[in-house]
């Protein structure tokens, strides 16, 4: 017997900060003056996409004179989501993958600002990636050619995909995502992770529709569209 493989494309929405109307971006300028990078619990030693063993130091995290609060904070320090309680509660309601908050203290004009929280999620989606049925191609970035060149490539695996990646980095090619192909267990979550092929947050219709309902400020959304096996 033979089966055949269905596919339908979804739209999903990648979370990012925003970059107008805050002040300054980023809007936090680094940890407290005294932090211990070297320090057993220091926010140095976490692994992209991964939930630590021990309990990371976010403690204080001194925002610029001009940063303007929004309920989602600009973070210098990359990949973690630096949110207010309010964003905390509609994640909350929310399908997540394995994922932990922190309680984070902002400082601002000598002013101690309470009810943030520094998020950090562990999602499996990557996994999900139909590499093969997924299509890619790199376009040279050089803006003084007339005609940019585009060719096909056609990794076979993760680590292929990912040494294409860091391929375009290096050379200075754009990496060109023409159809991503996923398996439909990533239909069971509101929040996922693509890590190094379309970053760490992107979101379900659901809990795009629910921040802006709540009017949560300091965040833009970039359509971004899937195609799922069925």
């Amino acid at each position: 017997m033979f089966f055949i493989k269905r596919y339908k494309t979804h739209t999903f929405f990648r979370l990012e900060n925003a970059c107008e109307q805050v002040g300054v971006y980023p809007q936090t300028k680094s940890f407290d003056s005294d932090y211990d990078i070297q320090a057993p619990d220091s926010a140095y030693h976490l692994k992209s996409n991964t939930i630590p063993a021990f309990t990371p130091n976010f403690e204080t995290v001194l925002l610029y004179k001009k940063a303007k609060l929004t309920d989602l904070i600009s973070f210098f320090f990359g990949e973690p989501l630096l949110l207010h309680q309010k964003v905390k509660t509609i994640l909350e309601r929310h399908t997540l993958p394995r994922h932990r908050f922190y309680g984070t203290t902002l400082v601002q004009n000598q002013k101690i600002i309470s009810d943030y929280h520094c998020f950090l999620m562990e999602s499996k989606a990557i996994n999900w990636l139909d590499v093969k049925q997924s299509t890619f191609s790199y376009r040279e970035s050089n803006p003084l050619l007339k005609e940019q060149k585009t060719y096909k490539i056609a990794p076979a695996t993760l680590d292929e995909l990912s040494e294409a990646v860091k391929k375009a980095l290096l050379e200075d090619l754009t990496l060109v995502r023409e159809k991503i192909v996923l398996d439909k267990a990533v239909l069971d979550f509101d929040l996922f992770n693509l890590s190094f092929l379309l970053g760490p947050y992107l979101l379900s219709k659901r809990l795009k529709e629910n921040l802006e309902s709540n009017a949560v400020s300091g965040i833009e959304f970039r359509v971004i569209d899937l195609v799922i096996k069925i």
